[in-house]
């Protein structure tokens, strides 16, 4: 299954950002919109018959979404307080706001206001008051209180202060990692990131800004998560976590240390109940991932010839490993199968094959055995025909002794 996100905020013919019903005139404040939905990728399993219907207009999104608000008042809030003489923000070093405007990775996850200011229902925010950095649009910031979106000048924040602290923080090797780069250097892949925007789905479920949620791949600015509450998958647009700062991190780590992330999340996923070795999954060059279930003739064939393969290839190229991923109804069968048949490898944990990297959605076909050979960066080098034609599941264990007889 796939969880989708509901479209909630748009432009304006003027240019203006459309936040939803209960506008303050004052300051901008509305109601919080959900989030924006990126489109499905390739790799996503369809929406189930019974997900949730798609998303509503701009329109009558917001008009739904007032019916369930609580009645306000139709007065409008009164005008900001004077900030008092001795509250004064002492501004700091700041970048360009075209700059920050086409930098994303350097726009702050918080900020604080430098003027006291009243948004909706005559609520007064406070100087120094920290919120959540919902978005930029051209001079003004959009800020998440946790209930209200209000928009206001860039200048009424120390937002500009925060960027050009980040940037002078970072190194250039640092700097030069972003969104388009980083899809390319799994090795700086964090295993989890932390939502930077709260997030609003079809199922009516929220994730607040803060969240940690589990990455499990990274593609020109999106990134496709799971998180363990909704027990489902789905993508964001990558400056809405902070996949980046996390990956800048990891520039510091000796390259030797730096383990792609397809083998470091199969090795967080793994079975602990099976005796799992991740330290020695996150050594292979190559790891064969086979797809079996209990009941399956082909792959009860299949299985005999794999545990002989995998003991005959491991006593002489140690750096490869077999990774069991269950196609069974519930843990217990998954368990039962891999203790009973004596399946070779590590197993990923049955509740957790959602955050192995992508591989519950990328390995799919018609007929098991499901059997794929996989570089240790996540690229697939060899696969079985997913409808029972050639290349054969006894084909790849083939193909993985000519990948491990190459020259490392």
């Amino acid at each position: 299954m796939f969880t989708k996100r509901v479209e909630g905020i748009g432009r304006s013919a003027l240019g203006g950002l459309l936040l939803g019903v209960g506008w303050c005139a004052s300051c901008g404040a509305s109601e919080a919109p959900a989030a924006r939905t990126p489109a499905e990728s390739a790799t996503h399993a369809p929406a189930p018959a019974n997900a949730p219907k798609p998303a509503p207009t701009q329109a009558s999104a917001s008009a739904s979404a007032a019916d369930q608000r609580p009645a306000q008042k139709s007065a409008k809030p009164a005008a900001p307080k004077a900030a008092p003489a001795n509250t004064a923000v002492v501004k700091g070093p700041q970048i360009p706001l075209g700059e920050l405007l086409t930098q994303r990775s350097l726009w702050p996850a918080k900020v604080a206001l430098t003027e006291p200011m009243t948004i909706a229902r005559g609520v007064t925010l406070p100087i120094g008051h920290e919120l959540a950095v919902y978005e930029f649009n051209g001079a003004d910031i959009a800020l998440d209180t946790g209930t209200d979106i209000f928009e206001c000048d860039v200048g009424k924040t120390d937002a500009l202060e925060r960027a050009y602290a980040t940037k002078a923080a970072l190194t250039p090797e640092q700097l030069a990692i972003d969104e388009n780069v980083l899809p390319s250097r799994s090795e700086l892949w964090p295993l989890r990131v932390k939502l930077t925007r709260r997030l609003q789905f079809q199922n009516g479920k929220v994730l607040p800004a803060g969240r940690e949620v589990a990455l499990r791949t990274v593609t020109s600015g999106w990134v496709d998560l799971f998180d363990t509450e909704l027990d489902d998958h789905f993508t964001a647009e990558a400056f809405e976590t902070d996949v980046i700062a996390r990956a800048r991190e990891r520039l510091a780590l000796p390259e030797a240390e730096r383990t792609p992330h397809f083998l470091r999340a199969i090795a967080a996923a793994l079975d602990p109940l099976e005796g799992a070795d991740a330290a020695r999954l996150e050594k292979a060059d190559y790891v064969l991932v086979y797809r079996v279930r209990t009941g399956c003739t082909r792959c009860a064939a299949f299985e005999p010839e794999l545990a002989k393969t995998y003991a005959r290839l491991k006593a002489e190229y140690p750096h490869f490993e077999a990774v069991f991923l269950s196609d069974d109804k519930s843990a217990a069968d998954a368990r039962t199968l891999f203790a009973k048949e004596h399946l070779p490898g590590r197993a990923v944990a049955f509740e957790r094959k959602l955050e192995a990297a992508d591989l519950a959605t990328r390995l799919t076909g018609e007929l098991l055995p499901l059997v794929y050979v996989i570089h240790k960066s996540g690229t697939i080098v060899a696969q079985n025909s997913g409808s029972g034609g050639s290349p054969s599941a006894n084909d790849m264990l083939a193909a993985l002794e000519a990948k491990l007889k190459e020259p490392r």
